[in-house]
């Protein structure tokens, strides 16, 4: 039986689940349902229930959230959310929304939120905005210790075939297409951009030109082998 077929089987037994739950757990069942996107993959750490449901509901009635939340090295902030919903990406969870601390648009990693509190102040969603998108962008982006300019001289589509998402940002130029990340070792993405199969120029850092240089070398050691 196919996907297609056992939806309606599906739904029924959802529908039925739902109808004997207190209407408290059935509402917070409901916004995590309308509010959550998903990338499935094994996940590395997992938040507590609990926050993933108070931030489910906070976005689904689009109600401002507080947050004490643990940056990666450590600092402990309290801020104001509006939140506009959650990711499952790459094995982590993530919540997208306006954060009132910082004015601008933030990323959160659900395991470091140390705890959550909804709030009576309410928000407007943006209309078109794509947590998914605007998450898998800010991964892509996540500052390392290089930050990795290239012009890949193929077209747009080619390159958004071959190059994942979440690793890189691809823009389109007058000869060609601008590929723009954060790495911290050049040696594996001239290795990745090696595989691109495609001319390049390297804007930055020169050093990723050193990189090719080494992987150049190693290649052509192996082509001269003999066994």
């Amino acid at each position: 039986m196919g996907l297609a077929a056992a939806a309606p089987a599906v739904e029924g037994a959802l529908a039925k689940v739902e109808r004997v739950l207190p209407a408290t757990l059935r509402d917070r069942v409901q916004a995590v349902q309308e509010t959550l996107v998903f990338d499935l993959t094994p996940p590395a750490v997992v938040p507590t229930s609990e926050v993933i449901g108070t931030l489910s509901a906070a976005a689904q009635q689009k109600r401002q959230v507080n947050l004490r939340y643990q940056a990666w090295d450590a600092e402990t902030t309290e801020r104001n959310v509006d939140l506009y919903g959650l990711v499952y990406r790459a094995g982590f969870w993530y919540a997208v929304g306006y954060c009132h601390l910082r004015k601008d648009l933030r990323v959160f990693r659900l395991d470091r939120v140390l705890h959550a509190e909804i709030g009576h102040d309410t928000y407007i969603y943006p209309p078109g905005f794509d947590c998914l998108e605007y998450v898998t962008r800010s991964i892509a982006m996540t500052p390392g210790n290089w930050l990795v300019d290239v012009l890949l001289e193929t077209t747009l589509e080619e390159a958004q075939q071959v190059v994942p998402p979440a690793l890189a940002t691809l823009e389109q130029a007058p000869n060609g297409v601008v590929l723009r990340c954060y790495v911290n070792n050049l040696d594996w993405i001239a290795h990745f951009l090696a595989g691109l199969q495609c001319s390049m120029v390297i804007h930055q850092p020169p050093e990723l030109r050193e990189a090719f240089q080494r992987l150049a070398e190693n290649i052509i050691a192996i082509a001269d082998r003999y066994t």
